[in-house]
């Protein structure tokens, strides 16, 4: 058979394979159980390992946690970054890029929580806890930038205003899930309609489109 990846060592492959094995057995585990269900012993025995061999891949239950939320943000950046160089109209881009957050933000539910009840969730600046989570709210950044970009450029959001609109699409995307998700209250179908009218009310260029 032939290998599928002959440049990459088979004992690196194998690292890997591993890696994620105890990556997605920590993510059942907080899906079924929440947080206070993640130990490495219960990791271990979920991915089939000895705990010796989690301690090999990840350091502590913080940093195993912190690396599921960060594969969980992968998969959306890449999908956010999809949305973003399609060819449709704007309008058409921001519903999907809000849809598409809000989605995220629901199907990993526990994660999220996870993270909020994290030792580091405040961490010291310069820790290795706290470097990792700022990298993630600046890719989220990132991402909101892209999508403010392409209003600008399609003429439907003021020029000018960059920061504060994206600061408005963040807090309006996060904080709807904070609070529905988070807080308990119940979820509408599809709040995607009124998050937009929310944002554009204030964000539209004038003669873009109502």
């Amino acid at each position: 058979m032939t290998d599928p990846n002959p440049k990459v060592p088979r004992r690196e492959r194998e690292r890997l394979r591993h890696r994620q094995e105890i990556l997605d057995a920590a993510r059942q585990i907080v899906g079924d159980r929440g947080i206070e269900g993640v130990t490495v012993e219960q990791v271990a025995k979920q991915a089939d390992f000895a705990v010796g061999s989690i301690y090999r891949h990840f350091s502590s239950k913080e940093d195993l946690i912190l690396a599921v939320v960060g594969e969980f943000a992968d998969g959306m950046f890449e999908e956010m970054a999809a949305v973003t160089a399609d060819d449709r109209p704007f309008d058409e881009q921001l519903a999907r890029f809000v849809r598409l957050s809000l989605a995220h933000q629901a199907e990993c539910q526990p994660l999220f929580e996870a993270l909020m009840t994290l030792p580091g969730q405040f961490p010291a600046p310069g820790s290795e806890t706290g470097t990792r989570m700022m990298a993630m709210h600046q890719r989220f950044l990132g991402a909101l930038d892209a999508i403010v970009a392409l209003g600008e450029e399609a003429g439907e959001l003021r020029k000018g205003a960059r920061s504060s609109h994206v600061i408005a699409l963040g807090a309006l995307l996060h904080g709807y899930a904070k609070v529905a998700c988070m807080g308990g209250v119940p979820m509408v179908a599809d709040p995607t309609h009124e998050i937009l009218r929310s944002f554009l009310h204030g964000a539209r260029a004038e003669g873009g489109v109502a």
